[in-house]
């Protein structure tokens, strides 16, 4: 099968499928504590589920237009296509914090009650609010106070937030993201003119990788942080939300200048997740190691780091994630406490990334490489809406590189105790160990392909 005809088998829809359009009004009250909704349904039978919600907080929920309603456990049954229903926004509520939030976050994943959604199904929302407050929504925008939500892996819990934001667009080659910047508790603010160029070179590098942002219609929420158990970073944490629009969500210690986010990795590891589709839960080393690859080699392209110091990084990590005894495969690590094989599960999956590389460099000649992979991979698959498999996900990017590199990878590591063994990989590379650190062999076999992957753009990403 050619490349092309391999490309067009994932992009067509699947015929014969008609697409459900349900309605709904959203109306938030003055007080930022309930919400109305009203629901005309495509279909005259469905059941609709919330999946943080309960039934019991449901308030004045009734069918519409002669509608009934049944509960049932935790769904409710909609016979007749409408309901109405009034429940309270709750606070947002996490065991562990890193930010000093406002109480008006709300995951609407707790009173945004929606029938099941296939590819194809939309929900059209209209949100109005009361005046002087601003929303952000895990929703596409399609006009004031419209949005569209469409089905989505749903991975981890979306976020609701309605009051004050100081809201901008993150310009990436072309794709227009946008960034929500969210005042803390007592008025704790971050310097949009601080951020704003740290996201948009992080996103620009990560865009290099396959020529364009790999979701136009990403959002990016940045709010106050604080140091936390990772250390005093000035990037306390972030991560990626897939439930509705993908959403990179940072917090920021508000004195962060912007020599020290530029130097950090996280903004570049959170959005180069954006390169894959979402992997399972329990295969999360895919995602995390390909992005901790990728915040690497990243970083030294961008004349952040060195190209020996990105090489440094790496080796390290690989070193230090080959310690200890009795490891788990890869795709048994979560079964174990994540503080145990956090390192595993980072960086197994960015040595599979490397190794995938340069043997697309090598076999190819240096014309097919991760990144070009990556590229088609984006035109023709992302944003996905579903859960991909591990097995599955490799397996597309060796159809559409048209070279068998990562299913054999998949399946002499990813069952395969401890970590995948580098050691002649970088040595054929030319990165060699030393009393300092490394010492970098330009005679070594696979020098060119070395330099090639850390190889230093013309000129920063915009």
């Amino acid at each position: 099968m050619g490349l092309f005809a391999a490309i067009l088998m994932v992009i067509l829809p699947v015929a014969g499928l008609r697409a459900s359009v349900h309605d709904y009004q959203v109306s938030i009250s003055a007080d930022l504590r309930t919400v109305d909704v009203t629901a005309r349904l495509d279909d005259a039978d469905l059941r609709l589920r919330a999946p943080s919600g309960r039934v019991e907080r449901l308030g004045s929920m009734q069918g519409c237009d002669g509608a009934t309603v049944d509960t049932s456990g935790r769904t409710l049954r909609v016979r007749g296509g409408c309901l109405q229903y009034t429940t309270s926004l709750e606070p947002f509520r996490r065991s562990r914090s890193y930010g000093k939030q406002s109480p008006r976050f709300a995951g609407h994943e707790s009173w945004l009650w929606l029938p099941p959604l296939r590819t194809a199904d939309v929900v059209r929302l209209t949100l109005q609010l009361p005046k002087g407050v601003t929303a952000v929504v895990p929703w596409r925008s399609t006009g004031p106070g419209r949005f569209e939500l469409q089905q989505s892996p749903g991975s981890g819990e979306a976020i609701a937030w309605f009051g004050r934001v100081e809201q901008d667009t993150l310009v990436v080659q072309g794709a227009p993201l946008s960034l929500a910047l969210i005042d803390g508790s007592g008025g704790m603010r971050l310097n949009r003119f601080v951020i704003k160029p740290w996201l948009e070179e992080a996103a620009g590098l990560v865009a290099t990788v396959g020529g364009t942002f790999p979701n136009r219609f990403a959002q990016v929420m940045v709010e106050p942080g604080e140091a936390s158990l990772f250390g005093d970073s000035p990037v306390p944490f972030g991560h990626v939300i897939r439930s509705g629009e993908e959403v990179v969500r940072f917090f920021v210690q508000p004195g962060a200048t912007g020599k020290a986010l530029r130097e950090d990795w996280t903004a570049v590891h959170e959005f180069a997740h954006l390169l894959l589709p979402y992997v399972r839960e329990d295969q999360k080393w895919i995602s995390e190691g390909f992005a901790s690859y990728y915040q690497n080699v990243l970083l030294a392209r961008g004349g952040i780091y060195s190209e020996k110091e990105a090489w440094q990084r790496l080796t390290r990590a690989f070193q230090s994630a080959a310690q200890g005894s009795h490891p788990p495969s890869p795709n048994d690590a979560h079964m174990r406490s994540f503080w145990e094989v956090r390192m595993l599960i980072y960086w197994s999956g960015a040595a599979i990334a490397l190794m995938g590389d340069v043997e697309l460099r090598r076999l190819s000649k240096g014309r097919e490489s991760l990144d070009t992979v990556l590229g088609r991979l984006a035109t023709c698959c992302l944003p996905s809406p579903d859960v991909w498999e591990g097995k599955e996900l490799f397996r597309r990017l060796d159809t559409l590189s048209g070279i068998a590199v990562f299913v054999p990878l998949y399946d002499k590591y990813a069952n395969t105790p401890g970590m995948p063994d580098t050691r002649q990989l970088l040595q054929d590379l030319g990165i060699m160990a030393s009393r300092k650190g490394i010492v970098i062999d330009s005679t070594a076999p696979f020098a060119t392909h070395r330099a090639a992957i850390m190889r230093r753009l013309p000129r920063a990403a915009k």
